[in-house]
């Protein structure tokens, strides 16, 4: 008797060992589930947990085709093709095209920059908006960073996040809605993130103009149907363009052909 007392003793503890670390376990699920964000700052985090949620963005490196598709008003769209490099560790950018039908070739890292343009003659207007100050190359830096690097980027220094958090309809789904600016305020568009409250995921950007009576005098929305999984991130491989009454601009698709 005194055998059997002891093991069901043995047996209650390590049930009721078990029920109690069960409990906390349950506990502590739960309070995961009902953990959601709720200031901007928190959805922004949010979403960039769903595409970078090991932080690899900061060295970032690949080789990218984008294929581009852009309705002029004419009677066919307008096709185009880049290539550019990125690496974020260094900072480095570069990229071919052609302009004029002569080749041009950009390299930047930080505020390094050679423009190399193989034409004969160029005048100094050319020289001023090509070459020059490398303005022409770090808009297109500027950019591409900015449209495959969303959300992540949104964490930068220069990003002014409103902290108001609204919430907007698509297609028959609500979004969150982010807003976010860039000084000077009076000069630059003001941008709206859509994010997917069950996962995270950026669906939808907007970026609109406005004068300075406050009256809209632009924008464009960018949709992206599409991601995949590269180097432990979910990246859009396409963007759709519509002007802001929803007409169709363009479609983009990045393809990414690995690392530097």
């Amino acid at each position: 008797m005194r055998v059997i007392i002891l093991i069901n003793m043995k047996y209650i503890l390590i049930v009721f060992s078990l029920l109690i670390f069960g409990s906390c376990n349950t506990t502590t699920q739960t309070n995961k589930k009902l953990v959601t964000p709720t200031t901007a700052i928190e959805w922004i985090e949010y979403s960039i947990k769903y595409h970078d949620p090991k932080n690899n963005w900061d060295t970032f490196s690949s080789q990218v085709s984008s294929f581009s598709k852009v309705d002029r008003g004419g009677e066919s769209l307008e096709e185009s093709t880049r290539q550019f490099s990125f690496d974020n560790s260094t900072s480095y950018f570069g990229m071919s095209m052609d302009v004029q039908e002569f080749p041009l070739r950009i390299d930047i890292s930080n505020d390094n920059c050679q423009t190399v343009w193989k034409k004969k003659e160029i005048t100094k207007e050319e020289n001023n908006r090509y070459i020059n100050d490398c303005k022409f190359g770090k808009n297109y830096r500027n950019y591409y960073r900015y449209l495959i690097g969303i959300p992540m980027v949104l964490k930068d220094d220069s990003a002014i996040v409103n902290p108001i958090v609204e919430e907007e309809n698509i297609n028959g789904k609500n979004y969150k809605k982010i807003t976010v600016n860039y000084a000077p305020v009076n000069e630059n568009p003001t941008w709206e993130f859509f994010i997917d409250p069950m996962n995270g995921k950026l669906v939808r950007s907007k970026f609109i103009r406005y004068n300075e009576k406050n009256e809209i005098t632009g924008g464009e929305i960018l949709d992206y149907p599409e991601h995949k999984l590269i180097q432990g991130m979910q990246l859009r491989t396409k963007m759709l363009w519509y002007y802001l009454n929803e007409k169709f601009l363009a479609d983009e698709s990045y393809d990414y052909l690995g690392g530097l």
